[in-house]
């Protein structure tokens, strides 16, 4: 099961709380940059497989991942 956090609130906190419990290859991106304008997930769902584009504040992709359906 994958599970996705897009969102940005009004502050920036570098931390990543609680990382110390995630599994370590469980993070595959994080953006909490002070000096860029936050950023947006993008969703396109087709019926081969669900994309996550995470953009940055001024557009530019920075992460993507591809989900495919259960067989």
């Amino acid at each position: 099961m994958d599970y996705f956090t897009v969102g940005s609130g009004n502050f920036v906190d570098q931390k990543r709380f609680p990382y110390s419990i995630v599994p370590e290859a469980s993070v595959k991106y994080f953006n909490a940059d002070m000096l860029e304008f936050g950023g947006f997930a993008h969703v396109q769902v087709a019926t081969d497989a669900m994309t996550l584009t995470f953009m940055d504040g001024i557009g530019v992709d920075r992460y993507q991942y591809s989900i495919r359906p259960r067989k």
